[in-house]
């Protein structure tokens, strides 16, 4: 096998790896959005802080109480809300009774803090008062860059445990969609029309800046990025913003079911032995006395294949974007700077 053709069956294969995992992550999210999976783990995260009587205090500030609060969408669907700001919640911390504390100073919010119940709060408040020297600025900006770091430790426990759905998702998929890694690469590395066609629909995705191969994958993003930004400002619409992801949530996966059905007739559409009505399993006639024996043994030729995809769809779109960058740049400048050898030998041999 050259170099070309490797690289052409790597970028084939790559490329349905990046649309599984695109379809896996998808369907996640969908589930996630549901059940309203952030917004629990948001209530789970604040009640490690606060003391039973403390969380059922700050919720019924006037600026917290849309987390206790179900909305409902254009469409009647009810859901939490999974987003809090940082403002928001100090704010409710430093108040009394849902009322601010007044004058908002360091030694009334010193006072404030000493009120409240022992619990991780306090004692994280107590050291950022400390640490901001009576400086009602300084003490804002610890909070804040205090609260990232909570909201990343939110993240992290709940990417640990959607990961083990993606995996039960992307195993699920393998085994429906018949995505067997090594029956995969057997046919690209023979079959020059599917190698082909697939090398280019990747390179084509990789024209991009963020792995789009989904239809409606890339205005979804485009959308879900401005909602970030109003998030990132402090945008005081908050409720407005919640509202309008959770209508970007519902479009998407009512688009997603079309998508994935439309992405994979393209895919088939190359050639690729996707699906069961491969040769392993139509030669297993249903009349003869092997047949259970001929699928049961089919399936497990293929379950390496199909673990290897469930494997690499958990992996994620965006490491397969990335990988698929690299190839296909290695790709364009390799061939060229072998032709450029070959040109080279000729002129010297005339």
């Amino acid at each position: 096998m050259g170099l070309l053709t490797l690289l052409d069956v790597l970028l084939g294969l790559f490329f349905v790896y990046m649309l599984f995992a695109l379809i896996a992550s998808a369907v996640n999210e969908a589930i996630a959005s549901v059940l309203n999976s952030r917004a629990k783990w948001l209530r789970r995260g604040l009640s490690r802080l606060l003391q039973p009587s403390e969380m059922a205090r700050i919720l019924s500030s006037p600026r917290l109480m849309f987390i206790e609060g179900e909305f409902k969408s254009q469409e009647g669907k009810t859901f939490n809300p999974s987003y809090l700001r940082w403002s928001d919640l100090l704010h409710a911390l430093c108040s009394r009774d849902g009322s601010p504390v007044d004058p908002p100073s360091m030694t009334s919010i010193s006072d404030r803090i000493a009120e409240m119940p022992e619990s991780p709060i306090k004692t994280i408040l107590s050291e950022l008062a400390s640490e901001a020297n009576m400086s009602m600025e300084a003490f804002e900006r610890a909070f804040e860059r205090w609260y990232e770091g909570f909201e990343n430790s939110l993240r992290s426990w709940y990417r640990q445990k959607t990961h083990r759905v993606l995996m039960g998702i992307s195993m699920l998929l393998a085994i429906i969609f018949n995505v067997d890694s090594i029956n995969l690469m057997r046919h690209l590395s023979t079959n020059v029309e599917t190698r082909t066609s697939l090398a280019a629909q990747a390179i084509d995705a990789t024209r991009g800046e963020t792995p789009t191969a989904l239809p409606s994958g890339g205005a979804i993003q485009r959308v879900e990025a401005t909602l970030r930004e109003l998030r990132a400002a402090d945008s005081q619409d908050l409720d407005a913003i919640s509202a309008a992801e959770e209508e970007l949530s519902s479009l998407a996966t009512k688009r997603l079911g079309r998508d994935i059905v439309d992405q994979i007739r393209v895919l088939e559409a190359t050639g690729l032995p996707l699906g069961w009505q491969s040769e392993s399993f139509t030669r297993a006639e249903p009349w003869s006395g092997r047949f259970w024996g001929d699928w049961l043994s089919a399936l497990m030729i293929a379950l390496p294949g199909l673990m290897m995809s469930a494997f690499a769809f958990t992996l994620g779109a965006p490491f397969w974007f990335d990988l698929l960058k690299r190839i296909a740049s290695f790709r364009s400048v390799g061939p060229a700077t072998d032709e450029r050898k070959v040109d080279s030998r000729a002129s010297g041999s005339t």
